[in-house]
């Protein structure tokens, strides 16, 4: 009796620690609204949601990706950059550790992004130990299994000698272009956030959940009234589906996919928009492809 008492004690704290976490990421006042497509201004409001991207074909993430698969800038209508892939250093990062730092401090953006990617996959392999990375794949085929160790056992190689405070530090090189203003760090912040996180930091930290929440949709709505197709994209999923920045919003989630179509032809996932207009009205479908068409016309020709 005392044992299943036990068992129920665990499983109530359990269900309040997943209460209190809702209750930070969901109410926590943060931003919503974005860019008003008709006037292209950040609008400010109360609340905040996820960085959610399923309902948009982007790819990868930026650290996933293989190859440069995006130029930095000039892919879209209006000059505006887009997010470039990212591979980890192909040799030892440490012995170039301390001057990629200097470089970063100093105002170089591309090497604090350089570092985060780095630094972040150093703290992914490294922490899982040798033992994983010799035994990874251990149950696939070859032909999946050979190649991916092959990645890890390299990248296990290179990331030998880091320190665990720079590998727990990894995203203050990410935060610091970003906050400079670099286009690739702001957009990967937003997405990478909680990357070295869980919920008992959310808890334990709601100040800095609210801080993430208005900086995040504050990054995205000044990218999107400047034609970023990576920030416009990122948006849709917010509206769309319900996540850590904003509550969900068919209407808006439909005006952003109809201007992202228009930046990247082809790239809205169709099978979400019948959904989205279901959710609206006749007169509200009118009023954001008028809205969409005016804000493409001004910021994206």
């Amino acid at each position: 009796m005392a044992s299943r008492k036990k068992i129920a004690y665990a499983i109530l704290v359990a269900l309040l620690l997943i209460l209190v976490v809702y209750v930070l990421v969901s109410r926590t006042p943060g931003w919503e609204g974005g860019v008003d497509p008709a006037e292209g201004e950040v609008q400010r409001s109360s609340s905040g949601s996820g960085h959610d991207r399923d309902d948009v074909d982007v790819g990868r993430s930026p650290v996933e990706v293989t190859g440069n698969e995006a130029p930095r800038r000039g892919a879209s209508p209006g000059g505006a950059p887009r997010i470039r892939s990212i591979l980890p250093t192909d040799h030892s990062i440490k012995d170039g550790l301390e001057a990629m730092k200097a470089k970063a401090t100093a105002g170089d953006d591309e090497a604090a992004v350089q570092l985060y990617v780095d630094l972040r996959t150093c703290s992914d392999v490294l922490t899982r130990g040798e033992e994983f990375v010799r035994s990874n794949g251990a149950n696939v085929p070859d032909e999946v299994r050979n190649p991916t160790r092959q990645t890890l056992e390299k990248e296990f190689e290179n990331c030998k000698g880091i320190s665990q405070e720079d590998m727990r530090n990894f995203v203050e090189w990410l935060d610091m272009a970003a906050k400079r203003g670099d286009y690739q760090a702001r957009i990967m912040w937003v997405d990478s956030f909680f990357d070295d996180k869980d919920s008992t930091w959310m808890i334990q930290h709601p100040d800095e959940v609210k801080e993430y929440k208005g900086r995040a949709m504050d990054y995205l709505n000044q990218l999107a009234g400047e034609c970023s197709p990576d920030a416009l994209s990122m948006l849709i999923g917010q509206y769309y589906r319900k996540g850590i920045l904003t509550e969900k919003d068919p209407y808006k989630a439909y005006q952003y996919s109809l201007i992202y179509d228009q930046v990247s032809p082809g790239n809205v996932n169709s099978s979400n928009l019948p959904d989205m207009e279901r959710s609206l009205s006749s007169s509200q479908m009118e009023q954001a492809r008028a809205t969409a068409g005016k804000f493409y016309d001004r910021h994206c020709r």
